[in-house]
């Protein structure tokens, strides 16, 4: 992500136990929870605009 790009707030619910086991896996691996979920999203749209 380029620097100059502006950055927005994205909120959505999931359950609890959920967001502790993906934490805790981020921190095992020493990855900010922002940046892995981040990388998720921009994985999930490039798969899709190429259909």
């Amino acid at each position: 992500m380029s620097e100059k790009q502006k950055l927005v707030i994205v909120k959505t619910s999931i359950p609890e136990e959920l967001r502790n086991s993906f934490k805790a896996v981020c921190a095992k691996e020493g990855r900010n929870m922002n940046d892995v979920l981040s990388n998720l999203i921009e994985q999930y749209v490039k798969q899709r605009e190429d259909k």
